[in-house]
Parts: structure tokens; C-alpha cells; sequence
């Protein structure tokens, strides 16, 4: 316990767009919200830098209604989880008109958010559809949404340089 209020004292004293670790300071509308977020997130076979979507968020509401969201496709979202499957999460949004259900992949936490348990984050809607079946034998199809895969963007350039290296020692350019 003394270990998590250290943890909760220092990310308070951090100024809105700070990183602490594996968690963001976001400023929104006068009070700083403390998302657990990865800069650097692999959907599919895309790499992604969200870095300057944080900032976009930094800016408050009535900023950000000024200046184009620079990622769109990128939201952010407040889910419920209502079963954890294999491997995914049926969750809800529990919007005002009602529920709506959805998938969510990869999220950093999944194997330890149990049913009830609530959490923000930033997503990527995917085009897929995701079906099940419910407890009265229905197939259900949902929407799904994906938080990525997390990467380290030092460990893919070494990776790159590695390839390329490999490539020019077994392609040597004629007339060299």
C-alpha cells in the first residue's frame, strides 16, 4: 500500500504532459487526467506514434474543437467490462441511450480485468466484426476495438538496420 500512494503522489506533481513511466498526465477542461497509455503501439502490421495525439489532448476542449485532431482514427474510450473471453474483452459503453457492446483486443491489462471493472484509454476501431454466441444461443456481431500491441521504437530501428545489413551481405550490387 505505502508503495502505491509514493507512486500517486508523484504522478499528481507532474505538469499536464509529462510521462511517468507507462502513465501520461493529459490536462483536460482544468484538471489533469492520469491515463495509463503507450506511446508506441503495433496495430496489425502498422506502427504507430501517438505522441502528438497526446498533445492534441493537452489542449482542452476548447482548444481542441479549434485544431484538427491530428489521428482520428485513435479515440478515446471509457469501457465496462462485461465477460472476459479468450484472448478478448466484451465490453459496453454504457452510453446515455442505452448499450452498446463491443470487443476490445490487447488491452495492457487484460489478464488481470475481471467482469465489472471499468477503464479509459485511447483505441483504434478496427473494420472487423467480432460474433458470439449468448447464453440464449443467439449469435451476437459486434464492433471491434484494439488498444495494440506496445513496442519499443529503439528495439524495431535495431531490428531494421539488422535486415538491411543482412540484405546487402546476401544481395551484393553488381560492380561493387
Amino acid at each position: 500500500m505505502k508503495t502505491f500512494l509514493v507512486i500517486l503522489l508523484s504522478i499528481s506533481s507532474l505538469s499536464a504532459g509529462e510521462w511517468f513511466g507507462d502513465w501520461y498526465v493529459a490536462e483536460s477542461d482544468g484538471f489533469h487526467d492520469v491515463y495509463a497509455v503507450h506511446p508506441f503501439r503495433k496495430i496489425g502490421d502498422k506502427y504507430c506514434d501517438l505522441r502528438p495525439l497526446f498533445k492534441w489532448i493537452d489542449l482542452g476542449q476548447a482548444r481542441r474543437s479549434r485544431v484538427k485532431n491530428p489521428m482520428p482514427l485513435w479515440q478515446p474510450v471509457k469501457f465496462k467490462v462485461v465477460q472476459v473471453f479468450d484472448g478478448v474483452l466484451l465490453v459496453t459503453n454504457q452510453a446515455g441511450n442505452g448499450e452498446k457492446h463491443f470487443v476490445f483486443r490487447n488491452h495492457p491489462r487484460q489478464q488481470k480485468l475481471v467482469d465489472g471493472d471499468m477503464f479509459e484509454c485511447l483505441a483504434f476501431k478496427l473494420p472487423d466484426r467480432f460474433q458470439y454466441e449468448d447464453v440464449r444461443g443467439s449469435v451476437i456481431t459486434v464492433e471491434v476495438y484494439d488498444y495494440g500491441e506496445r513496442y519499443d521504437p529503439a528495439e524495431r530501428l535495431r531490428q531494421f538496420q539488422a535486415q538491411q545489413k543482412k540484405d546487402s551481405t546476401n544481395n551484393p550490387v553488381a560492380g561493387k
